[in-house]
């Protein structure tokens, strides 16, 4: 299995607009939210999903609106994965 991203931004047939996560819940299978990143710091899309318990405050977008998204009250298992926030297609 390689360990390269799948597509990188110079090679994209899109305007590369930068990375974001996506925030799912695991058990509920439920949408969590978005958060915009500045960096990939793992694989895109499945293969560099991560998983774990949040139980912290974690401020995320649904469409255009910001909330947070409070996890304090008990813990939820979610599952974040990286993907590229695209533009229009290059000419």
């Amino acid at each position: 299995m390689s360990t390269e991203p799948f597509q990188t931004p110079e090679n994209l047939p899109y305007e590369f607009l930068g990375y974001y996560e996506e925030w799912h819940d695991i058990i509920a299978n439920k949408h969590l939210g978005i958060c915009r990143v500045e960096k990939a710091d793992r694989l895109l899309g499945v293969q560099g999903a991560i998983e774990f318990k949040c139980t912290e405050a974690v401020p995320l977008m649904k469409g255009h609106k910001e909330y947070v998204f409070n996890a304090s009250r008990r813990s939820i298992k979610v599952r974040v994965t990286l993907q590229i926030l695209c533009g229009t297609i290059k000419k």
